[in-house]
C-alpha cells in the first residue's frame, strides 16, 4: 500500500501480535507481563511498517526454533536449565526497546511509508532502517551463540558468555 496501511494495518498488527503473545502465554513461554509487552512491541513494530514487523517476527521465530534445538542435551549439561523458563516484561522490553524506539522515530518522521534503503535519496530513513535491522542481527548473534555453544562445546569447559 503506498503511503502505508493506516488504520487497517494497525488493527491487523495488534491482532497478529495479540495472537502470538497469547500463544506464548498459553505455551508457558511468557508471563502475563511478558505477553503484554510482546503485544505492545509486536503491535507497534508491525503497525509502523511491514518490513519492521517482518524483521521482528523472523527474529522471534528463528530464536524460538533454535532454543528448542538440542533441548535434552542442554538439560543434561546445564544444572539450572529450565525447560519452562518464562520471559517476563523486563526481558521482553530489554530485548526490544531499542527496536521500538527506532520504530517510533520512523513513524514520527516517515509515517507508515515503507521506504527502501537509499542513502543518497534519504539518508535518515536508510540509517534508521539499517540500524533497526542491525539491532536484530546483533540479537540473533547473541541468541544463536548462547544456544549453539551449549550443544557444540558441551564436552569442553565453557567460559561464561553472558
Amino acid at each position: 500500500m503506498p503511503g502505508g496501511g493506516g488504520l487497517l494495518q494497525a488493527i491487523f498488527a495488534f491482532l497478529s501480535a495479540g495472537f502470538i503473545a497469547f500463544r506464548g502465554f498459553k505455551k508457558n513461554r511468557l508471563t502475563k507481563g511478558g505477553a503484554l509487552a510482546a503485544l505492545m512491541v509486536g503491535g507497534t513494530t508491525l503497525a509502523v511498517t511491514w518490513r519492521f514487523g517482518l524483521c521482528l517476527l523472523l527474529f522471534y521465530y528463528s530464536s524460538s526454533q533454535l532454543t528448542k534445538f538440542g533441548r535434552k542435551k542442554k538439560a543434561k549439561i546445564e544444572a539450572d536449565h529450565d525447560q519452562d523458563a518464562r520471559r517476563g516484561l523486563e526481558q521482553v522490553l530489554s530485548c526490544s526497546a531499542t527496536a521500538v524506539i527506532y520504530s517510533l522515530v520512523w513513524l514520527t518522521m516517515f509515517s507508515q511509508n515503507d521506504l527502501p534503503v537509499d542513502y543518497e535519496a534519504n539518508f535518515i530513513a536508510s540509517f534508521l532502517l539499517c540500524s533497526y535491522m542491525g539491532f536484530f542481527a546483533c540479537c540473533n548473534g547473541d541468541t544463536y551463540i548462547r544456544q549453539l555453544v551449549q550443544i557444540v562445546l558441551s564436552p569442553f569447559p565453557q567460559i561464561c558468555i553472558h
